[in-house]
């Protein structure tokens, strides 16, 4: 049995000069989510909430009856947003950090999907559409695009979990908390909102087939972006390494089933939800290159085993 213990071992850790100023209850409000950028904010932030255990004790969701339709890790599809949350953090982490419409304890961080509350409503306001992720004190008053691309929402959900995390352990908060500027992750700028572009979109672009080796947290992040943005490529994923409980803090794609199982299930199954064409390989790259290139059933099997890797020198590495 997976304990919180177990998943909050790493972010838990003592620090000498850090507080612990645990058991946050955070209040997400999320306004009508009809973009799909916003649905990305709100599934982003939850995954990386409820994995803070210790941290985060309860979120509270405020959300409309709106179907949550971009995929998640837990293949259970569409749904309204409410149920299908409160599922996956079920999933994900089991009973230790819970999603509910109201607790019995008081809210100490709320935070806004764009301007869902008012100003002055809110501990922190997000938003995010294609390149572009912002966090702020008040509401947002510029009006992004939608689309697929994960990119911006992903990376500004990232940026509220980590202002959560900050309050959770005593932390001053981030200057582009304070200074209500953004990421333009396009061309590097940062700023006020509306003077930030959007960027292309990844919608129709290919990427060569390529090797992944390692199915840990950044290489599951890497297929989780892959498997939502619609690229067209082929990604054959290397490790041989299996899940344990202190993983499921940043493992993306992983739940507390996977505990025990290799890390290239939970990648194949993230891949077969999103249509993401690949193949996972239970080895390491000093495994037989015909062996690896058989289990590969796919035309770019040859070329991808014959690329060149960088000798092991212990872990695998992304």
């Amino acid at each position: 049995m997976i304990s919180p213990r177990d998943i909050g071992d790493r972010h838990e850790r003592p620090v000498a000069g850090l507080g612990d100023h645990g058991g946050i209850v955070v209040r997400l409000s999320t306004g009508p989510l009809t973009r799909q950028a916003d649905q990305l904010i709100v599934a982003c932030l939850i995954n990386l909430l409820c994995r803070m255990t210790g941290s985060v004790e309860v979120i509270e969701l405020d959300s409309p009856s709106a179907e949550l339709e971009i995929p998640l890790a837990d293949g259970q599809g569409p749904g309204p947003v409410f149920e299908r949350m409160k599922a996956f953090a079920n999933w994900a982490v089991g009973d230790a950090v819970k999603v509910v419409r109201r607790s019995s304890l008081v809210p100490n961080y709320t935070i806004s999907v764009g301007a869902a509350l008012p100003s002055n409503s809110a501990d922190l306001y997000v938003t995010g559409a294609g390149w572009i992720a912002w966090i702020g004190t008040e509401a947002p008053n510029t009006e992004l695009t939608d689309g697929p691309n994960p990119i911006g929402p992903w990376f500004a959900a990232s940026l509220a979990a980590g202002e959560v995390f900050k309050r959770a352990r005593g932390l001053s908060r981030g200057r582009f908390a304070l200074s209500d500027e953004g990421y333009d992750l396009w061309d590097g700028r940062t700023g006020p909102l509306k003077s930030l572009t959007e960027g292309p979109s990844l919608e129709g672009h290919t990427l060569p087939p390529f090797i992944l080796v390692g199915a840990g947290a950044v290489g599951q992040g890497i297929i989780a972006l892959l498997g939502v943005s619609r690229i067209s490529t082929f990604v054959v994923t290397i490790d041989d390494d299996a899940h344990d409980g202190t993983n499921l803090n940043r493992c993306f794609v992983a739940g507390t089933e996977d505990v025990e199982h290799p890390k290239v299930n939970a990648v194949a199954r993230y891949r077969s939800i999103t249509e993401l064409p690949g193949v996972e390989f239970e080895g390491t790259r000093t495994t037989s290159r015909r062996e690896a290139a058989d289990s590969c059933n796919h035309p770019a099997g040859p070329a991808i085993w014959s690329l060149r890797l960088s000798p092991d020198h212990g872990a695998a590495a992304q």
